[in-house]
């Protein structure tokens, strides 16, 4: 008992929690040896280890959490989902439907904490473009 003691004594079962960096706006992570992706709209008291798998799969559904297991597929699934968004906002600013794509932006805003160039390039885009048809 004494050896086993001394051998697992400070040892922690929680999975490590590596910060890697960022990628357009969200938090990426790896745990364990899976990688995740989160949304700053989580909040800075989001804690992955508190949630259910139900929870987790609704995040994603929502844009707001992503795993992979590996780095590159992961980063791969944000620049698909914020793409994607881009590109139907950039369609519907193209048939005048400026409103509905100044929605899809804030969506894309709130996602990334406006960190995002992409985004924030469309959005100066349809802002300039909207100043250019005001009437002086």
């Amino acid at each position: 008992k004494p050896i086993q003691k001394l051998l697992t004594e400070g040892l922690s079962l929680q999975p490590v929690v590596t910060h890697i960096g960022s990628h357009r706006g969200y938090l990426l992570v790896q745990i364990g040896h899976t990688y995740y992706a989160f949304s700053p709209s989580l909040g800075p008291s989001f804690r992955i280890a508190a949630q259910d798998e139900e929870t987790i799969t609704q995040l994603a559904l929502a844009g707001k959490c992503y795993l992979h297991s590996n780095l590159f597929g992961l980063r791969a699934a944000v620049d698909t989902l914020l793409n994607e968004v881009l590109k139907k906002a950039e369609k519907l600013a193209s048939v005048g439907e400026d409103a509905e794509a100044i929605e899809l932006l804030k969506s894309c805003i709130s996602l990334t904490g406006a960190k995002d160039d992409r985004t924030l390039n469309l959005v100066d885009l349809l802002t300039n473009s909207k100043k250019q048809h005001i009437p002086a």
